[in-house]
């Protein structure tokens, strides 16, 4: 739904104003690949994917491989990490944390409402809710730091 995708285009964005301070201190001091004296930064923000088992496996691999190689302060991912219908089960959570942690930039993933609110809704996804955004804030938001190879204080 377009306004669920702009409240979190925005959430992103308002996220972005907060870890500008901390990473401004670190681009002064020059700590992390992405980081210039000036203060300007690129960042990617990323979401839906990876969607199904071909993105999962292909197309979400090869995105990581190529945000990997550009010179980024930090990747956001604003939610959707599989569709709606699929399982939410901890194995394709676990699984797709994995590949989060292999981005070499701070990686923040703000959660869609496919991995929580929609697993209780289809036959396939027979699982409680709030359980299941509870079980992403367990795998996804440990501390105060942003998930991947580099991490940037939240």
């Amino acid at each position: 739904m377009v306004m669920r995708r702009s409240f979190r285009l925005a959430a992103a964005l308002a996220l972005v104003g907060l870890a500008v301070p901390g990473y401004a201190a670190a681009a002064g001091r020059n700590s992390h690949p992405g980081a210039s004296a000036d203060l300007r930064f690129d960042f990617a923000l990323i979401g839906d994917v990876p969607y199904n088992d071909e993105q999962t496996t292909k197309g979400f691999p090869n995105m990581i491989e190529e945000l990997n190689q550009a010179r980024l302060a930090f990747v956001v991912h604003d939610g959707d990490i599989k569709a709606g219908a699929s399982p939410c089960t901890d194995d394709c959570f676990e699984r797709i944390r994995a590949q989060f942690q292999t981005v070499r930039h701070p990686f923040v993933y703000l959660f869609g409402d496919n991995e929580w609110r929609d697993c209780g809704k289809v036959k396939t996804n027979a699982f409680d809710p709030l359980e299941r955004l509870q079980k992403l804030r367990d795998l996804f938001t440990q501390g105060n730091q942003s998930l991947g190879q580099h991490t940037m204080t939240l």
